[in-house]
């Protein structure tokens, strides 16, 4: 069953669903490109002792949050961008406010709403 379904033309990965009341929130994180490769790269060998992904000056990534009504249309939606890699590692809520967390580069991050 699709949930919610981002129109744009970016990869788009929900990290985390939960349901308020008749309400559901996704949060999750979308790349964003913000400039064009002249070449192809080749695959790199991943390198597990950094946060940085080495495509930030290709790829913006973005937190975003969105809101759903009990028949599904959309009633909210934000993104955060920072310039600096943005990771969402989960959310907290009460029935009228709610945080997302995660980290921005190796720093903690926090987006109350």
């Amino acid at each position: 069953m699709r949930l919610w379904r981002d129109t744009s033309p970016f990869n788009t990965y929900a990290r985390g669903i939960r349901k308020a009341g008749s309400a559901t929130e996704i949060v999750g994180y979308t790349e964003r490109s913000v400039a064009v490769r002249e070449q192809v790269p080749s695959v790199p060998v991943p390198d597990f002792s950094s946060k940085r992904s080495g495509n930030e000056s290709y790829i913006a990534g973005e937190i975003f949050s969105v809101r759903l009504n009990g028949q599904g249309a959309e009633e909210s939606r934000d993104f955060v961008a920072a310039g600096f890699p943005l990771i969402p590692m989960g959310m907290v809520s009460t029935n009228d406010r709610r945080a997302i967390f995660g980290t921005i580069a190796s720093r903690a991050f926090w987006a109350p709403r």
